[in-house]
């Protein structure tokens, strides 16, 4: 799973921080994500959401996660929610 963590929020991300996913429209799904790395740059965001207060302007980091084992089938190009977990760091 590819990430994209806005820059604003750059400064609350660490590596290592495990995660949950879920489908969107089913926010009830859970999926847990591993981290993998980090892109190492800041690219402009091209995922908009079309909100009124979305700027267009973005740059986001692009972080990998691996999908543990789930139930749910995922497809490529699928949009999932990302949970991180700041108070968690794996082992790697």
């Amino acid at each position: 799973v590819r990430v994209d963590i806005d820059e604003n929020d750059l400064p609350r991300f660490k590596p290592n921080l495990s995660g949950k996913a879920s489908l969107r429209g089913d926010p009830r799904s859970s999926i847990d994500i591993q981290f993998v790395r980090v892109e190492p740059y800041v690219i402009p965001k091209k995922a908009l959401t079309g909100a009124g207060t979305e700027r267009v302007d973005t740059r986001v980091l692009q972080v990998i996660y691996v999908v543990q084992n789930t139930d749910i089938p995922l497809y490529v190009g699928q949009q999932l929610d990302i949970y991180l977990d700041r108070d968690s760091k794996t082992d790697q």
